[in-house]
């Protein structure tokens, strides 16, 4: 199911990849994109130019 390269680092580090996936959970962008419209008072939100040619 995992990679070998994903293997190795829950070996070696297991505390770091679990941090990494209950981090990656918690500040998720939907989750963060929908805490800042609720809360937002004075900032906006808008489309960044694009440099495209």
């Amino acid at each position: 199911m995992l990679s070998p390269i994903f293997d190795a680092f829950v070996e070696a580090s297991p505390v770091s990849v679990m941090m990494r996936v209950l981090m990656e959970n918690i500040f998720n962008s939907s989750r963060m994109n929908q805490l800042f419209e609720t809360s937002s008072v004075r900032q906006y939100s808008q489309e960044l130019l694009s440099l495209e040619a």
